[in-house]
Order: C-alpha cells, then sequence, then structure tokens
C-alpha cells in the first residue's frame, strides 16, 4: 500500500482519486480483534504477513474520456530481519507518474521509539508497525524526516491471509489499512480516512503470471 497511498497534508488524494468501493464485512480476523481505537495486536510476528510477499497490479479510479485509468503496482518483500519492506506507485491514466511510496514493516518491542529501538528482553511484549513515506517523481519527499504515517498491527489471520492496521496514536492522516489476500493472485488494500470520508480501496492482481495482472502495454 497500498499501501498503499492515503490522504496526505498536500490534499492530492482527495483531489485526485474517487473512492471504489465501501467497507468489506468479511469475518474478524483471527488474532487482535480490539476495534478500539489505537488498539495494537502483542502476540502476531511479522512472518503472519508472509501473505503479502509478491508484486501486485491493477487499474484504480475512474476512466478519463478514452477510457484509460489511472494504475498502481505494489511490491512486497518476503519477512526478513524482523522486516518486510514494500514500494508503491502510482501513474496517472496519461501515463506520468503521479508518485511513490517506500513501506516498512518492522517487528519491534512495544517500549521502541521511532528513532530507537528497546532493548532485546525475553518475554517481552512486542508490536508489529507499518510506516509510509511518499514522494514526488523526483522522490521530494512528502512528510517531514521524523514523520512518516504510522500505524500499528490491531488484527491479523494468517490462515485468511488478512491483516488490519489502525493509526498509532497521534497519526491524524488516516485511520486504518487492511490487506486481504481473497484469492492466492488477487490483493485488496483498503485505506480508511478520517473526518467521515469514504475508505479508498486498491483491487490488485498478482504481476508477472500470464493472465494475471499484467502492466498496461505488456
Amino acid at each position: 500500500m497500498k499501501c498503499m497511498v492515503i490522504v496526505l497534508a498536500s490534499g492530492v488524494w482527495a483531489a485526485s482519486v474517487s473512492p471504489q468501493a465501501a467497507r468489506d464485512q468479511d469475518t474478524p480476523p483471527a488474532r487482535g480483534m480490539q476495534d478500539t481505537e489505537h488498539a495494537a495486536v502483542t502476540e502476531a510476528r511479522i512472518t503472519d504477513l508472509a501473505f503479502l510477499a509478491g508484486s501486485w497490479g491493477g487499474p484504480f479510479g475512474e476512466p478519463d474520456a478514452d477510457g484509460a485509468h489511472d494504475y498502481v503496482d505494489e511490491h512486497w518483500s518476503a519477512p526478513r530481519g524482523g522486516s518486510i519492506v514494500g514500494a508503491f506507485r502510482w501513474t496517472r491514466a496519461d501515463g506520468s507518474l503521479l508518485m511513490y511510496e517506500m513501506l516498512a514493516i518492522t517487528e519491534e518491542p512495544v517500549a521502541a521509539t521511532d528513532d530507537r529501538p528497546a532493548p532485546e528482553a525475553d518475554g517481552a511484549a512486542r508490536r508489529v508497525v507499518l510506516r509510509i513515506r511518499h514522494f514526488s517523481p523526483t522522490m521530494v519527499p512528502w512528510e517531514g524526516p521524523d514523520d512518516p504515517m504510522t500505524l500499528h498491527l490491531a488484527a491479523v489471520d494468517p490462515a485468511a491471509a488478512r491483516a488490519r492496521f489502525m493509526a498509532a496514536p497521534g497519526e491524524a492522516r488516516l485511520t486504518g489499512v487492511v490487506y486481504h489476500r481473497v484469492q492466492p493472485d488477487r490483493l485488496t488494500v483498503r485505506v480508511d480516512l478520517p473526518a467521515g470520508r469514504p475508505p479508498l480501496e486498491f483491487r490488485l492482481s498478482r504481476l508477472g503470471r500470464p493472465g494475471h495482472g499484467l502492466e498496461p502495454g505488456s
């Protein structure tokens, strides 16, 4: 993610995209079924999110006058070293580049801060954190140097390939992100926005397999 793309202070999202789908009504995940604001799962591990690994892409938004859509692609590594890294790219219907995202999901002790990990301790509570940064086509950062969008894993069901992140305390630019691999070659990313705005939903297909999510022009 999608993130994942999220409404930014610059307002680019609000001005350039149309919401596609309402919130899904799936069965709640197996772990961390809290709905409390800023709740976080402490028994989850980074390997619970291995289902994200791979390259995903698909059209987004309403077609233009020529029937062309914006296109997004998202790429996730496998878990390693207590982390998963991701990249996201958004191109407009005319083929021009809108923006990039860099994403990191990390497993860390609950006492860790954004710039300093907590000491390792046997049995210490841990959490899984998603951080997102956006960049212009020339890699100019949109967020401040110490201000990535930050979310905590609030629910995960590895068997159902579904995870829900909720905004960390103090994070007001979005309220949550849900990843759900609905089929082996289909991934949906739902971005929940504050102030009652409708969610954004990206419906992506796995790239690089014949008949599965080939990029435009491929």
